[in-house]
């Protein structure tokens, strides 16, 4: 059947599986996407087959449920409310892009797998390039220009440690460099070639994670090196690699991975029939142990702040490390005390308005996570599922923002007589998604909440060993890290 003719099947009852399920075959069908979806359930299987470590699921792919049923990935989207068109949207349509993390261990033997079964020159690595950020490059320049070390380093310095700083941003926020700028000609003459030269590539390497795979042999696509350990490397980026059409796929190495695979490995020792899928996630002996701060070693969980902030959520649940690991980073941060104040004090929660509440109910009223806004924007403004994830991403948010009433009044004019209720729905959305651009950079609206469930899933997996087995749990490394850096003993509960 002709993909093109191919109708994406409506779901009336999001709660039905098999309509989410017909609707998705129909979405990844009528998108061509069937033989991507086959490669990697194949090379996660043989991963699985032969005792590989695989992560139970990451990105947005978690929230298909076709990717749960291949065993792609091993977490329910139905029990936590992922939705599908996070990761395939037939109204903005992108190639899918499905991240498996594997052990360091055994990450190269899944690769040579897939080269094995598609053929050596029809696999490779992909090249990444370092690029001049602010501060590197007043180092580089200064060097070359053979300035004095210690004055070079002092203007370094003073470019702010800031995620995508530039120099002309570093110069408006720092009043110190700003002034050296203006009335030093030295230092004004290193920062403007430094300019000129900042953002340009520095360096090539290898991407971590990606490995292209084409149909033909990749040289007839793209151009190809050689890299420092005889591996062959496309010559294009991976954006670009997408852009011409070409498939790349995601193996990442995780030593967490490791370290859980080998302290399964301990226990089947003792115990055969062991297996960590199978631990209970409702134990409250786990959650008294994370209440307590007591999570060195840890995945997501062992910083200092993580300890506090555990200590003053006192999760009760999986969700609650969930959003607590979604919520520490800066800008969501502000929300924090919103959440801690809203699992305390349920019946002092507010909601804007009704339709709100079964949507923010789970996280106390606050937005965290990404599905929770498409769902908003879904069932107060009357989009579709696919256009509620045009709102999500950030790079459509300030459009929509300016053009958001409109669209509302529009899809809702047929519908809603009463003028006050159409105020109402235009305010609340608005608010809603204000709350995301407010921190737009570096907010939920950046974030993916499935990746949150596969680091608080692994969190989970690593507090219960040191609740059952913490001598496992550091016999197989977990702590290493934490030995290594606090110097702690061979105890850590």
């Amino acid at each position: 059947e002709d993909r093109k003719q191919v109708a994406i099947t409506p779901v009336e009852d999001h709660e039905d599986l098999c309509q989410r399920l017909d609707y998705e075959l129909s979405v990844i069908h009528s998108m061509g996407f069937v033989d991507y979806f086959l490669i990697v359930w194949d090379y996660v299987n043989f991963a699985k087959v032969h005792d590989c470590a695989v992560g139970p699921g990451r990105g947005s792919a978690a929230g298909s449920l076709v990717s749960y049923c291949l065993t792609i990935t091993d977490i329910d989207p139905m029990k936590y409310n992922l939705l599908f068109e996070r990761f395939l949207n037939p109204e903005r349509v992108t190639m899918p892009d499905i991240d498996v993390d594997f052990s360091d261990n055994d990450r190269q033997k899944v690769i040579e797998y897939v080269i094995s079964k598609y053929g050596k020159d029809c696999v490779s690595q992909i090249i990444t390039f370092g690029t001049m950020a602010a501060r590197a490059v007043i180092k580089d320049v200064g060097r070359v220009l053979d300035l004095p070390y210690a004055m070079v380093d002092n203007i370094a310095k003073m470019v702010p440690r800031e995620l995508n700083i530039t120099i002309d941003k570093a110069i408006q926020e720092n009043p110190d460099l700003k002034e050296l700028y203006q009335n030093d000609s030295q230092v004004k003459d290193l920062i403007e070639k430094s300019k000129k030269l900042e953002g340009l590539p520095r360096h090539a390497s290898i991407h971590a994670s990606g490995v292209l795979i084409s149909g033909k042999p990749v040289g007839e696509y793209v151009p190809l090196s050689i890299g420092a350990d005889g591996e062959i490397v496309a010559q294009f980026e991976k954006d670009t690699l997408e852009e011409l059409g070409l498939l790349k796929m995601d193996f990442l190495g995780l030593r967490t991975e490791t370290v859980l695979s080998d302290a399964e490995a301990l226990v089947r020792k003792k115990n055969p029939e062991f297996s960590i899928s199978k631990i209970s996630y409702e134990d409250p002996e786990v959650y008294e142990l994370i209440s307590s701060g007591k999570c060195d070693g840890v995945f997501q969980l062992e910083s200092g702040g993580m300890k506090n902030f555990m200590k003053e959520l006192k999760p009760t649940c999986l969700d609650d490390i969930i959003a607590g690991i979604s919520l520490y980073r800066p800008g969501p941060m502000d929300y924090i005390p919103q959440y801690v104040e809203g699992k305390k004090n349920k019946d002092n929660i507010q909601y804007d308005c009704p339709q709100l509440e079964p949507i923010l109910k789970p996280t106390y009223g606050v937005i965290v996570y990404q599905e929770q806004v498409m769902q908003i924007v879904r069932d107060l403004a009357g989009y579709s599922l696919g256009r509620s994830d045009l709102v999500r991403s950030t790079d459509a948010l300030y459009m929509y923002l300016n053009c958001l009433p409109d669209s509302i009044f529009e899809y809702r004019r047929a519908t809603i007589e009463d003028i006050d209720e159409l105020v109402r729905t235009r305010i609340i959305v608005l608010r809603a998604a204000n709350k995301l651009s407010d921190n737009a950079d570096m907010s939920m609206v950046e974030q993916e909440s499935d990746t949150y469930y596969r680091r608080a899933l692994e969190s989970g997996e690593h507090i219960a060993w040191l609740v059952y087995d913490n001598e496992t749990f550091i016999g197989a490394g977990g702590v290493t890290d934490c030995v290594r850096s606090n110097g702690y003993g061979t105890t850590i509960v």
